[in-house]
């Protein structure tokens, strides 16, 4: 079996590889942190919903009423009646004329794109589009699977953007954007946004799978508090894992013909089967909490925390900046990426505060660019003031002995 010998070395060395470059990653289990962390800040659990027995107790129902599974995709057989009153009020909570929900957010946009995409017999005009270069790995898949003619913009330029617009002869032109962007924890200018589909006669897709739960009124999203851009939206797709504490996600359309279709020619959405009773119902339990006035109190939470923190972090950047480039901005996220660029400073300063009861991750390419590596911090309505103080406690601390010995010439490595 020489061929097999072949492939399997070859594969064993590309891991080799990848550890001498610090990409390795190490599984990390939600038990352990349980049982070895005080502080967790590696889960996009904004609202602290994952945990809710009122979602465990309605996923329970559902699947002892309709099954574990459906069996089928929904192009063999209409999935019951809980999938459309979950689609129906999805749509009504988000101002849309219909959505689709399927597994997962990395299906939802590549079933987008691909509904996007002509066929072969279709007299079509031509199509291009504009993403964010720093968009989710699933953008990227989907477009390039889904065969569209696309080119790419510096993350949140939208000057540049505008001039790719302009040298565009396409007929119709669609920009593809996140609302909270997931590594960089900020947010598109919505103005600037605005003034380049004004004067390009350009289409947005917006993927609010960040912002889903915990922005706009009744958590409707990042579109919600910016009206003026609707008009120019063609769809949406938002993902239930983060602050709806389930899984799957949501297609939306702001035009029905849209909706119809997807479900004549999306294949991931006709071919995959339909998702879970079990996840049907926990998602739309997730929908009511999170756009009742519990919901709103949660927000309230999540916010006035994530405001404490990027004034603690302004300041402490300020404090280091001659040392370590970190990148802060001035609106407040629940999102705080700090930037060290060395992919091995970025595991060190993880496995510290790791060892001092702070779970969080050291994110390296090809989830962020090169030279890019850092810590993200994502704030959940569980953590307190007096956490993040302990934070930022202890990263003053490791700051401190690095620059000592850093002065002393001795090995670093040893902090972690």
């Amino acid at each position: 079996m020489k061929a097999l010998q072949t492939l399997l070395d070859s594969w064993a060395n590309s891991q080799n590889q990848l550890k001498e470059r610090g990409l390795f990653r190490n599984k990390a289990r939600l038990c352990d942190f349980r049982q070895s962390f005080s502080l967790n800040f590696a889960l996009n659990d904004y609202l602290n919903m994952r945990t809710d027995v009122r979602l465990a107790q309605r996923s329970y129902d559902c699947a002892v009423q309709d099954g574990s599974g459906f069996g089928a995709s929904r192009a063999v057989v209409d999935p019951t009646q809980s999938l459309s009153e979950l689609e129906s009020a999805c749509a009504q909570w988000l101002g849309l004329s219909a959505c689709h929900f399927v597994t997962s957010g990395f299906l939802a946009n590549i079933a987008l794109m691909d509904g996007l995409s002509s066929r072969s017999d279709e007299n079509v005009p031509t199509m291009h589009i504009f993403m964010d270069h720093l968009a989710h790995a699933s953008l990227h898949t989907a477009l390039k699977l889904s065969g569209i003619s696309c080119s790419y913009f510096p993350h949140n330029q939208f000057e540049q953007l505008h001039r790719k617009l302009q040298a565009s002869k396409a007929s119709v032109k669609i920009i593809v954007v996140e609302s909270l962007h997931s590594m960089e924890g900020d947010f598109p200018n919505p103005q600037s946004l605005l003034s380049v589909c004004e004067k390009n006669d350009a289409l947005l897709i917006v993927d609010e799978t960040h912002t889903l739960g915990i922005y706009g009124p009744q958590g409707a999203g990042w579109l919600a508090c910016h009206q003026q851009l609707k008009p120019y939206v063609l769809a949406i797709t938002a993902g239930c894992g983060k602050a709806m504490g389930c899984s799957g996600a949501f297609i939306g359309y702001f035009h029905s013909i849209f909706a119809e279709r997807m479900y004549q020619k999306s294949k991931p959405l006709l071919f995959s089967t339909a998702p879970s009773p079990g996840v049907i119902g926990a998602v739309h339990e997730s929908l009511q909490i999170i756009s009742s006035l519990e919901g709103e109190n949660k927000r309230e939470n999540l916010w006035n925390i994530a405001n404490y923190t990027n004034k603690k972090l302004i300041e402490f950047s300020k404090k280091h900046l001659c040392h370590i480039p970190f990148q802060y901005s001035q609106d407040a996220s629940p999102i705080i990426p700090l930037v060290l660029g060395n992919n091995f400073d970025a595991i060190n300063l993880a496995e510290y505060l790791q060892n001092k009861g702070i779970f969080v991750r050291a994110i390296r390419t090809p989830s962020v660019p090169r030279q890019t590596a850092r810590l993200r911090f994502i704030l959940s309505t569980n953590h307190s003031k007096q956490d993040i103080n302990i934070v930022f406690e202890e990263l003053e601390s490791y700051f401190q002995t690095l620059k000592l010995n850093k002065n002393e010439g001795k090995d670093i490595s040893c902090l972690a």
